[in-house]
């Protein structure tokens, strides 16, 4: 995950809280809300990765009762998500590579990469998408294609560091704001989920990408969740119009100014790509021939990649809603 800004320097949309917030979707609130009254008692000691502030730290890895976790994996020794018909998408500093997935190795086709474009700018996103072969036996994910609302219950899944000792951060000395609490982060990783909910979205790029992004709170009802390194390329679900969606994708924190690196303190920030706004490009690639490299499958791509160009003559302008 990388530390692409400081907090202080957002810039968003209207006040972070200021959009009216839809109501919560039930579909993932109920699994959060009974998966957080169990997991004390049922899960087994294990190390973490998204990084919760609920308990002891080291619960919240197993599945949370819906299909989005059997899609998020490694490559690179970092987060991956699959998206389905052999496309797996990561944040681009992650890298493509061999996809492991449920403890099964996926390799990569070699030269299958294809790299999200903003369209009428010409800075790239912080996301990449790639082949492998063979393929999971997965249906496709179903992706968010229109823009999550402030107040969105999410669920995210990555493949960070672990949580280690609790630790403070005073900003100021005596000065306010009052001093951060918060966590150290361990070397060792796996893979885990955490709740949150859509915090508000930056004017313009954020390392080059359309985010929107969670705000780590303390004292939530739920298993609050905060992305940490090697999170990037994970997932984060909300509930769309069609049920449970894939909305984005995890590729940067937001720390406190001066805040020591290797920490996840509350008032932290985590972005994510925003799917909406790629959803076009994502779905153009994913309707590719089948992806096992040759002549052909290379065709194809370049049709893709000449349909990209042509859309960069269109005027940048704000994140579409």
């Amino acid at each position: 995950m990388a530390y692409l800004l400081r907090h202080g320097s957002v810039r968003v949309e209207g006040e972070p809280g200021g959009a009216a917030a839809e109501p919560l979707r039930l579909s993932l609130v109920q699994i959060a809300r009974a998966l957080a009254c169990a997991l004390a008692l049922l899960l087994p000691q294990a190390t973490d990765a998204v990084l919760i502030a609920s308990g002891d730290g080291t619960g919240n890895n197993t599945s949370p009762g819906f299909f989005g976790w059997d899609y998020v994996g490694e490559v690179n020794g970092l987060s991956a998500t699959y998206l389905g018909e052999g496309w797996v998408i990561t944040a681009d500093h992650v890298g493509s590579g061999d996809f492991t997935l449920d403890g099964i190795v996926y390799p990569l086709v070699p030269g299958s990469e294809h790299w999200l474009e903003n369209e009428g700018v010409s800075t790239l996103p912080d996301l990449v998408m790639f082949a492998v072969s063979p393929r999971p036996d997965l249906d496709p994910l179903p992706l968010r294609a229109d823009k999550p609302p402030v107040g969105e219950f999410t669920i995210m899944i990555g493949c960070g560091r672990d949580r280690g000792p609790a630790t403070v951060f005073d900003p100021n000395g005596p000065f306010p704001p009052e001093e951060l609490s918060g966590w150290e982060w361990e070397t060792s990783s796996s893979k885990r989920w955490g709740t949150n909910e859509v915090e508000g979205f930056p004017v313009g790029l954020v390392g080059g990408t359309v985010a929107f992004y969670t705000s780590f709170d303390d004292g939530e009802l739920f298993p609050e969740g905060q992305g940490t390194a090697g999170d990037s390329g994970g997932a984060v679900f909300t509930s769309g119009v069609g049920g449970t969606e894939l909305a984005g994708i995890l590729y940067a924190v937001g720390p406190s100014p001066g805040q020591p690196r290797a920490t996840s303190l509350f008032t932290n920030l985590t972005f994510a790509a925003r799917i909406d706004f790629y959803y076009d490009q994502i779905q153009d690639v994913i309707a590719l021939p089948e992806p096992t490299g040759g002549l052909g499958w290379g065709v194809a791509l370049l049709v893709v990649l000449a349909r990209r160009r042509a859309r960069l003559a269109a005027p940048w302008g704000p994140p579409r809603a």
